[in-house]
């Protein structure tokens, strides 16, 4: 109903045209789930405040005859998860995706008819994490065909006024556009001085804040249209550093790196968001992401897209769906939005149950052998007539990383560099850290880097860790190098972050991006950081070890491709080049943790 659509536009709608009809029947669902579900829907909860109003949800009729249900232990269709005492973010996690699994110990299913439902890309990652820890297949869903989107030209045009808010003409074609549904007549004679502060305002929080931040205040002032498809690009983009999210944008408005869609498992547990989950079904459905904490309560608006939200995941399941009854020790979750209570549903003929979140995972029940890893795929671009192009990451997609055994508590009391937990996660808040401080900042005082770092992690897992972020990007900045200097005496205007490089080798193209590149005292330098947990403490990330990771892990492919880019830079000048710098920012030590590379030869 709700499909890729701003609501009001179908009540609009519906006053111009006089033969109305509505499906009035279900065809996905099992009979008794879909009794279930009239009765949960049969008070009106989604709010129309435009209109001033609420959306009813008249009941359906079931397709399906009644017959014996799927799965043959004694819970309902509808079976909601309970727990006695109010809960923080994490322990609720913890319940949920710890019943999950027990569930699928007993029930056994067919692993690709299970949906978890979760909230944003950090909750689907946590559950990817707790379902692989059991060796239970999962695969995290996400919709990917933005090439060509309205919402793509939407967010770009967003993202041109902020580079320059004064621009009147594309602040018009802004306003004017089906996002925000300015008349012509309401455009007229406007000076925009307001509508420029806002956008000079957007481009600060930009800036210091990220992606998510600035759209939310954008949000927040002009209440645009298909809110829910926007923020799903708007977190799609989110993932990567702000120099890469235009660039990203880019791809796709032209067409340029569209990424295809993920290739499903034939057995694996999906894990999807609220948004991604739209017109997709499930036998077994885990809705999640309706006990997460929720922010901007108070906006009207957003509040009815959280309501229809839930009725999108209520209705994705055949035969059972589980939701979380919770109450939380902080802020609140679309299910405690909902106006209805929900064990006033418990009823053996509505074939509604529950039961406590409190269970324990057989550790010795494993459904399916461990998960093999799927290797990296590399697109080719459009309208290259290339044999084919190739990074280092697809070069080297092969490698395995050293066995250990590595840090994942995002909660531990002890935090440091040691325990910072392992994965991509840490790695790409790092990179991004270090692209985006100061270069003027006085990296010796770590306490003077902390401001920066707790506003840049704000709402992210790693967000109680502005204290040892802030002590390794000091760290990264201070440590003397081995080429004698260390980064914090570079000058900033020879100090370049995130540098992209593509060349071409007779019909071979090859490209990456390099972390940093800089020039002292005449000598050319590239950075490379690396994140990689190798051990406890700093004995692991002694050179000899240091060159065992170096050989698993390819960087020597690395190191020969980032030379050969900046000597074609160079003009092959190779006594201008130092050499190439690889950074292991956990164990990074004058004598540890630091690698240099020039020619073939490692130091």
């Amino acid at each position: 109903r709700f499909r890729s659509a701003d609501i009001y536009t179908y009540f609009e709608a519906t006053e111009k045209i006089e033969a109305k009809h509505s499906l009035t029947t279900n065809y996905r669902s099992h009979p008794k789930l879909v009794a279930a579900l009239n009765a949960l829907f049969e008070t009106p909860f989604i709010p129309l405040p435009k209109l001033g109003g609420m959306l009813n949800c008249p009941k359906v009729d079931a397709a399906k005859p009644d017959s014996e249900p799927l799965y043959k232990d004694k819970r309902g269709h509808l079976h909601l998860i309970t727990h006695n005492e109010k809960l923080s973010q994490e322990e609720l996690d913890q319940k949920l995706l710890t019943f999950t699994v027990s569930e699928l110990q007993s029930l056994q299913p067919k692993l690709s008819s299970v949906a978890l439902i979760v909230k944003d890309r950090y909750q689907a990652k946590r559950a990817y994490d707790f379902l692989k820890s059991y060796h239970i297949p999962a695969q995290i869903l996400r919709k990917k065909s933005w090439e060509g989107s309205k919402e793509v030209l939407w967010l770009k045009s967003f993202l041109d006024i902020l580079d320059q808010p004064d621009d009147t003409n594309r602040l018009k074609e802004l306003l004017s556009s089906p996002l925000l549904g300015f008349s012509v007549e309401k455009l007229q004679g406007r000076l925009f001085h307001e509508e420029i502060a806002l956008f000079f305002e957007m481009k600060k929080i930009l800036h210091r804040r990220g992606l998510v931040a600035a759209f939310e205040s954008f949000v927040d002032a002009f209440k645009p249209r298909r809110l829910a498809t926007l923020l799903e690009l708007v977190d799609l983009l989110a993932n990567l550093p702000l120099s890469r999210q235009r660039r990203r944008l880019n791809q796709l408005y032209l067409g340029f790196g569209e990424e295809s869609e993920p290739e499903v498992e034939e057995e694996a547990v999906s894990i999807l968001t609220m948004h991604t989950s739209k017109g997709l079904e499930w036998d077994m459905v885990f809705g999640f992401g309706l006990a997460m904490p929720q922010q901007d309560l108070e906006d009207e608006e957003l509040l009815a897209e959280l309501m229809r939200q839930f009725y999108v995941v209520c209705t994705r399941a055949k035969e059972r769906l589980y939701l979380p009854s919770f109450q939380l020790k902080r802020g609140r979750s679309i299910i405690d939005l909902f106006p209805k209570q929900l064990d006033e549903l418990l009823s053996e003929d509505l074939s509604v149950t529950a039961s406590s979140a409190d269970v324990e995972i057989d550790p010795n029940l494993s459904l399916l052998p461990p998960r093999k890893e799927k290797a990296e795929v590399v697109t080719l671009p459009p309208k290259l007539r290339v044999k084919r192009i190739e990074s280092f990451s697809s070069l080297h997609i092969a490698s395995q990383p050293l066995d250990l055994v590595v840090p994942k508590d995002f909660h531990t009391e002890e935090k440091g560099r040691f325990t910072l937990p392992a994965g991509a996660l840490s790695g790409t808040l790092l990179h991004t850290l270090l692209e985006r401080v100061p270069l003027s900042s006085n990296f010796a005082d770590t306490a003077s880097l902390i401001p920066f770092v707790e506003e840049m992690i704000q709402g992210h897992p790693l967000q109680g860790w502005a204290h040892t972020l802030s002590e390794m990007i000091s760290n990264a900045f201070t440590t003397k190098l081995l080429p004698g200097f260390s980064l914090a005496a570079v000058a900033p205007k020879e100090f370049l972050r995130e540098t992209d490089f593509i060349f071409t080798e007779k019909e071979l193209w090859r490209c990456g991006q390099i972390d940093a590149v800089i020039r002292f005292e005449g000598q050319v330098y590239l950075i490379d950081y690396k994140s990689n947990w190798l051990g406890g403490d700093f004995s692991a990330y002694q050179p000899p070890l240091l060159s065992l990771c170096v050989k698993q892990m390819g960087y020597n492919l690395q190191a020969g491709l980032y030379e050969e880019a900046i000597l074609k830079v160079l003009g092959g000048k190779r006594d201008s080049f130092g050499g190439c710098l690889y950074l292991f920012l956990r164990g990074l030590a004058e004598d540890t943790g630091q690698l240099l590379m020039r020619g073939e030869k490692w130091q």
